[in-house]
């Protein structure tokens, strides 16, 4: 019954459930490998834990944004607008209260555009530097009552202070409280960019506001612009009456000789007589249609925006700056990064992930795996020695090769790791170095050099001459020449022969095998080997990885099936990013549930100390 299941079973469906269907993986084979599903069609659900992941990438530019707009902020000089009115008085003989007439308000738009033209906007600063303001004012009412003539013009012609700390610091307390004063040197156009000359809704008063750095100059400039106005309105309508008196006493000069001879030039001079009577006496109270209605005061406040206000925008803003950046690197991210993610891009098994070690035990790791033996490290040790099924004894040695697609990618690491645990339970391991060129750090173990083993069947010499011995790990090495064609001992057929005589005397051989890409000897060597581990760096290109993967198909032993050859594993994990990604794998557990794991490594080590306490002699025992 359980054939007839078995044979019921659809043959496209897994049968083991951690091992994915073997593909080919020609050049067509490669549209199969594509990205993660996340990065076509992210769900909520998916941005959620990108933004999650990438929190303190978020929260650091947010801050940094806001602090840069508050500095910002405060680099810019308030500014302070101090306000004069002017009143329009209304014709002769009509009342104040009632509605603007046509001619009125053509009147008012009138003397609007003569308090903006940029002549008296001229006279304004030639009162300034000239003091010719204080010699035509008729009273000493309109200069602001908080500062004399010397000191406004002497803080209105000093040049601008340079944005040093004080001068922040400065402003800051001015803008959470403090009062302060910055000086600043204008010129006619800065007066009428600065200048805000408009009618207040639809009254007779019309309103001089003037903007500047500094609040005594504003009030300054404010009230020398609405007093000059006026006073030059006045002395235009007295200079008027004065022209029109001359011109009345040239006419009854005139006509006082006329009006000897004729009656009409007599009744004329009378006329001209009693208007000039007229005009005499309208000098003596002679006003302007135009008057000034109040005097600006210096502001106690900036009229320009707070830059405080500008934090929580600016923080608001980058906020969401960042976390488009994370959702579009997370999109555009190719690396691999979990075991699912090797299995899909792949088309090959992943057995596990290997922690990153701290960098002080880099350079040993074989002490690292002795030390902490129930560490995040030795566990996926553990579980690859598992995987590849060498921890068991056989009959004839299981001949793994370890490999990778580019340098640096913890290959070495990996084989020695793996001949150090293996060796530990008490199966003798081989491990060949057969990266032609560079000196990896298992030469470093040994004392003796790799020059002798040039030649080894040429000259027939038993092997055991030069494999050497690995002090304390209880595990052989067998160095291999540099310098000389990496293909010659290939040629010769030294290395297939070589390793055909080690599975007789080793439980296992473990070859540490150059990177695919770009060395020519590293495809000849899967066709030697039972197994081919290949090594996949945590968050390595995909592109980098399938190129390797395609080399090492197409140099796979054809006896053997492609599905039995090769089997990946990642390296160099960082167990804390990569528990952000929340792939619920053991990189995720194991920093979850680190407490279980470090009650187990102390258990370890307390059972270490009975048994090191319990194995050391006593004092006064020996007899």
């Amino acid at each position: 019954m359980l054939r007839s299941l078995i044979d019921e079973h659809p043959r496209n469906e897994r049968t083991e459930p951690n091992r994915p269907q073997p593909a080919e993986l020609g050049d067509a084979d490669v549209r199969v490998l594509a990205p993660r599903t996340a990065i076509q069609d992210q769900s909520f659900l998916d941005v959620a834990r990108v933004l999650y992941r990438r929190r303190l990438m978020i929260l650091t530019a947010s801050v940094l944004g806001a602090m840069l707009a508050a500095l910002v902020g405060l680099a810019i000089p308030p500014k302070y607008t101090a306000v004069a009115q002017l009143v329009v008085e209304p014709p002769q003989g009509s009342s104040g209260g009632r509605a603007l007439s046509p001619a009125e308000e053509i009147n008012i738009n009138t003397h609007i555009a003569m308090l903006s033209s940029r002549d008296q906007m001229a006279r304004v600063l030639d009162s300034l530097s000239s003091g010719a303001a204080a010699r035509t004012a008729p009273s000493a009412d309109i200069v602001s009552p908080s500062v004399g003539d010397g000191a406004a013009d002497d803080a209105i012609t000093n040049p601008a202070r340079g944005l040093s700390p004080t001068e922040l610091t400065r402003r800051l307390k001015l803008w959470t409280g403090f009062r302060g004063q910055s000086d600043a040197r204008l010129n006619v156009e800065q007066l009428e960019r600065n200048a805000s000359i408009t009618q207040l809704g639809r009254s007779r008063v019309i309103r001089v506001g003037i903007t500047s750095k500094n609040p005594q100059q504003a009030a300054t400039l404010a009230n020398r612009v609405a007093q000059i106005y006026a006073d030059a309105q006045y002395a235009q309508n007295r200079s008027w009456m004065n022209a029109e008196l001359t011109r009345l006493d040239q006419r009854i000069s005139d006509l006082k000789n006329e009006a000897e001879g004729t009656r009409s030039a007599a009744q004329i001079l009378m006329n001209l007589i009693r208007r000039q009577d007229e005009i005499r006496g309208q000098i003596e109270f002679i006003s302007s249609d135009i008057s000034v209605f109040s005097l600006a005061q210096a502001p106690e406040r900036p009229s320009s925006s707070n830059p405080l206000l500008f934090i929580l925008p600016a923080l608001i803003i980058c906020a969401i700056g960042a976390s488009l950046f994370a959702v579009m690197a997370d999109r555009l991210d190719c690396g691999l990064r979990s075991e699912r993610d090797v299995s899909a891009a792949l088309g090959i098994p992943c057995i596990g992930l290997v922690p990153k070690i701290a960098r002080r035990s880099r350079a040993r790791p074989h002490r690292y795996l002795l030390a902490q033996p129930f560490s995040a490290y030795s566990e996926a040790i553990r579980s690859a020695a598992a995987s590849l099924d060498i921890v068991a004894k056989s009959e004839d040695a299981r001949i793994v090769l370890i490999s990778s697609s580019i340098p640096m990618e913890g290959r070495t690491t990996l084989a020695l790791s793996l001949a150090t645990y293996v060796s530990g339970l008490g199966r003798r391991v081989l491990l060949v170095d057969l990266d032609f060129r560079r000196r990896s750090l298992l030469g470093r173990l040994c004392r003796r050099t790799a020059s002798e083993t040039r030649d080894l069947h040429l000259q027939n010499r038993p092997p055991a001459e030069f494999i050497q011995p690995v002090p304390g790990l209880g595990l052989d090495y067998l160095p291999m020449p540099r310098g000389a064609d990496p293909l010659e001992p290939f040629a010769s057929e030294q290395i297939p022969q070589l390793l055909e005589q080690f599975r007789d005397r080793y439980d296992c051989v473990i070859i540490d095998g150059p990177p695919l890409l770009g060395i020519t000897e590293a495809r000849l060597l899967p066709a030697l080997a039972d197994k081919v581990l290949f090594v996949v760096k945590w968050g390595q290109s995909r592109e980098v990885v399938r190129n390797a993967v395609r080399l090492l198909r197409d140099a796979g032993c054809p006896e053997k099936e492609w599905s039995e050859l090769p089997t990946a594993i990642v390296t160099q994990v960082d167990l804390k990013q990569h528990a952000r990604y929340r792939f619920g794998d053991a990189g995720e557990l194991m920093v979850k549930h680190r407490k279980y794991y470090a009650h187990a490594a102390r258990a370890w080590r307390v059972a270490a100390r009975v048994r090191a306490a319990s194995s050391s002699p006593r004092p006064g025992n020996d007899r």
